[in-house]
């Protein structure tokens, strides 16, 4: 996080724990940088300004957040479950992913 050009919780998901898309679009454009690669140079731009909001929006964003996450994840631990438990994966199978032949 350079410069804090991610402290802007505007790069956060809903969950407030993972990145959002640009998030995630910044964060690999930093690292395609400091690998040398190609890159675009935008991922250092801050985004503009934050329309103001009132501390009563506020308040409502953090009540939703604090019921849609955080209770259930208070709830999982309570009762001992992890927040994967019950879950299937994605592909059931592994996936081998070509590797790049740096063509």
């Amino acid at each position: 996080n350079e410069d804090g050009l991610l402290s802007d919780r505007r790069f956060l998901a809903s969950d407030r724990l993972h990145l959002n898309p640009i998030g995630q679009d910044r964060v690999a454009q930093g690292i395609l940088e400091k690998l040398e690669l190609p890159f675009s140079a935008s991922w250092r731009t801050p985004l503009p300004p934050k329309e103001p909001v009132t501390w009563w929006r506020n308040r409502s964003v953090d009540m939703h957040w604090i019921a849609t996450f955080v209770i259930p994840w208070i709830w999982r631990r309570i009762r001992g479950k992890s927040s994967g438990d019950g879950r299937t994966a994605k592909h059931l199978q592994p996936i081998i992913w070509p590797t790049s032949t740096g063509n």
